[in-house]
């Protein structure tokens, strides 16, 4: 039986992944199926409506169209198939949220054991449950969760085909991008950054005379290219409400407040990584000093945590262009891994203890605070949010004076976008939205 990694010592930085591989992999496993099951059934229990952007998805999805006025298809396609194989049990969708996380702890857990002892790969996957982007903001399946997984196994393969060159990851990153435009496309961010890095570096720059590059562009468009000739001869829908919902007030001060504001967003979200290192890291924070071997893959991982937060900065001051915090919820993967890989860390059994105490306290504190946002923010604020709508009572309203007047299902229900959602979804009948 596999033993929890309670102690670690200096050597542990250059143990080869395969060291102790399967302990940890038991270890990871455990801890990807506990976040599983604790964030399907924390809003399956004490949330009695679907949220809006499930709603949204929902409706949307009953069309099978190859675009939407808002977004891009891919996560309606999911979630309408979600629906039809469950019989439109709401825990699904739960659920379908949860495995796009666990594929992002997939990720990092992964690419971590290529460039750490197999128990820091660990611990740079275990740290994503610090950040709630990855549990607390991740209960509402959206465009922006749909597009978690796929730029994750994107950095993934990327890295694995220009550390083998083999084509099969050339072939997956490819895929993977082609996905990841169908959910959101801010996943065109880090097309930019790969193909800086392969202008930057020399080890990647050398595949450009070779077929691995254009395999991974074709294969993008050969899935991204139908919806993109679609989204063209429509002028672009998806594309102009994405503007519209970034508009800023004009001003100096509006174009230079837009970013930080953005950037301190971000810093919110993973502070409690930060802290919760401190332990190893400690407050001055030193560089470690990267044999040549792992250079290459030192500023593979500076380059795909951090250029993308620097585009999105670029573009919202060129631009004046004001960001969500959730426009960088996707960033941030692999930012477990970058502290233990760059820093000069104190790996002890005290050290180890700390941090794995944080972690733990940080888990369980988001867990708590989604119970009380979802079971007592009505009696805290003096007004319920959408997710306490009754829904399901509505839709029974509604099927019923229908059934009164017609021997046959309701086909259609139209008016304000969020009550007619609810009837769609709650109905007994498949119902199109207007």
């Amino acid at each position: 039986m596999a033993s929890f990694p309670t102690a670690l010592t200096d050597s542990d930085l250059s143990v080869s992944a395969a060291a102790g591989g399967g302990s940890m992999r038991l270890w990871f496993w455990l801890f990807a199926t506990t976040h599983l099951v604790v964030w399907t059934l924390l809003p399956t229990l004490t949330q009695p409506n679907i949220p809006l952007d499930l709603i949204e998805m929902l409706y949307f999805g009953h069309e099978w169209q190859l675009s939407y006025f808002k977004h891009p298809p891919l996560p309606s396609w999911i979630i309408e198939t979600v629906s039809i194989l469950s019989g439109g049990s709401a825990w699904c969708f739960y659920l379908t949220s949860q495995v796009a996380v666990v594929t992002c702890f997939w990720a990092a857990w992964r690419l971590g054991g290529e460039m750490l002892s197999p128990k820091l790969a660990l611990l740079g996957a275990c740290l994503l449950e610090c950040c709630y982007y990855y549990n607390f903001k991740s209960i509402e399946f959206n465009n922006n969760v749909a597009m978690y997984p796929f730029w994750a196994l994107a950095v993934l393969f990327f890295y694995w085909a220009l550390d083998t060159g083999k084509t099969r990851f050339w072939i997956a990153t490819g895929m993977a991008l082609g996905l990841g435009l169908l959910a959101k496309y801010s996943v065109a961010i880090l097309v930019m950054t790969m193909l800086i890095f392969m202008l930057a570096r020399p080890k990647a720059r050398r595949y450009w005379s070779k077929p691995g590059p254009y395999l991974t562009t074709l294969f993008a468009f050969a899935v991204f290219g139908p919806h993109l000739y679609w989204a063209v001869s429509h002028h672009l829908p998806a594309l102009s409400f994405a503007l519209s919902r970034t508009q800023s007030k004009s001003g100096l001060f509006e174009q230079l407040w837009n970013p930080m504001q953005f950037a301190l967003s971000q810093l919110w979200a993973v502070l409690p990584i930060i802290v919760v290192l401190l332990p190893m890291t400690g407050i001055r924070w030193r560089l470690r000093k990267c044999e040549p071997r792992e250079r290459f893959s030192r500023d593979f991982l500076v380059a795909m945590v951090l250029w993308p937060l620097a585009i999105h900065l670029a573009i919202s001051l060129l631009g004046n262009i004001r960001l969500r915090s959730m426009y960088g919820s996707q960033l941030w993967t692999f930012v477990g891994l970058l502290p233990l890989l760059l820093l000069q860390i104190k790996v002890t059994q005290a050290t180890w203890r700390s941090v794995l105490r944080g972690l733990s306290i940080v888990a369980v504190v988001l867990v708590v605070a989604a119970i009380v946002r979802n079971v007592a923010s009505p009696y805290m604020r003096g007004k319920a949010s959408r997710i306490h709508c009754p829904g399901p009572e509505l839709a029974a309203a509604i099927s019923n004076l229908w059934a009164q007047k017609y021997n046959r299902p309701l086909p259609i229900v139209a008016g304000e976008w969020w009550l007619a959602g609810n009837v769609a979804f709650y109905g007994p009948h498949e119902v199109s939205v207007y």
